[in-house]
C-alpha cells in the first residue's frame, strides 16, 4: 500500500448499506477499501490481519457487536480509528457513553449519502464525528456539564493538555509523543481525570472540554454547533 494511502475495512451485515458506504469511500481520495465484512467474527479477523488505519463498523453485527470489536481493538491496543454506525434509533443506542472510544458515530437514519463521507473524512484527519441525531444527545449532556460545571475543581496544566488532545482525537500513544512520557502515564492521567470530572469516555472528555472552552473550534468535527 501506497504510505499516502489511508486503508479501510468496513463492516456492517446489511448490503445496502455496505454499497453505499463503499460508494462513498470510493469518492475519498487515497483512501482504499482492503476488506469487506458481513459478520463480526470476520470483521474482528480481518482487523487484527490488515490492522488499518480506518474501520467502520456497524452496531449490531451477527457474532460480535461493533462495540465488542471496538472494546476488542482497544484491549490489544490497536490505533485503528473507528466509525461506528447504527440503523437503531433508542435512546442507549444514541448516548454519548455509548460510543466510548469510538472516534466518530453516524446514526444511519440521517443519511448515509450526506453524512458518510463527512464522517469518513473527519475520522481519517483523526478528529471526532457525531451526525444529527447523536448530537442532540450531546447537546443535551453539554448542557448537563454546564450546569454542573461549577462543582469541578481547577484542572492542572497537565490536565488541560489531556483533553485539549482528546478533541483533537489523539490516541494514548499520540498523546505520549506529543507530552514526551510514556504511554502509561497518559493511561493513568487520563483514568484520573475521568474520575476527577465524572465521566467515563473519551466524548465524554470532549464534551467537558467544550464547555471549559479547552480547544480552537476547527479542531472540534461534530457536526453541528454544541454550544446550544
Amino acid at each position: 500500500m501506497n504510505s499516502a494511502e489511508t486503508s479501510v475495512v468496513i463492516a456492517t451485515a446489511a448490503d445496502d448499506i455496505r454499497d453505499e458506504i463503499r460508494r462513498c469511500a470510493r469518492g475519498i481520495a487515497n483512501l482504499r477499501i482492503v476488506a469487506e465484512v458481513k459478520d463480526g467474527n470476520e470483521a474482528l479477523a480481518s482487523l487484527l490481519s490488515y490492522t488499518p488505519d480506518v474501520a467502520v463498523l456497524d452496531v449490531l453485527m451477527p457474532s460480535r457487536t461493533g462495540k465488542e470489536i471496538l472494546e476488542e481493538l482497544r484491549r490489544r491496543n490497536l490505533q485503528t480509528r473507528v466509525l461506528l454506525v447504527s440503523a437503531q434509533h433508542c435512546p442507549e443506542y444514541l448516548a454519548p457513553t455509548f460510543w466510548n472510544d469510538a472516534l466518530g458515530y453516524l446514526y444511519i437514519g440521517d443519511g448515509l449519502a450526506d453524512w458518510m463521507a463527512p464522517a469518513l473524512k473527519a475520522v481519517i484527519m483523526g478528529r471526532h464525528f457525531v451526525s444529527p441525531t447523536p448530537l442532540e444527545a450531546l447537546k443535551s449532556q453539554h448542557a448537563s456539564f454546564s450546569r454542573d460545571q461549577q462543582i469541578h475543581p481547577p484542572l492542572s496544566g497537565a490536565e488541560v493538555d489531556i483533553l485539549k488532545l482528546t478533541v483533537r482525537g489523539k490516541s494514548d500513544k499520540e498523546m505520549a509523543n506529543a507530552l514526551d512520557i510514556p504511554v502509561r502515564t497518559i493511561e493513568k492521567r487520563k483514568a484520573r481525570l475521568r474520575r476527577k470530572i465524572g465521566v467515563g469516555s473519551t466524548v465524554e472528555l470532549a464534551v467537558y472540554a467544550v464547555t471549559r472552552r479547552l480547544f480552537d473550534a476547527e479542531d472540534f468535527s461534530f457536526r453541528g454547533s454544541v454550544r446550544g
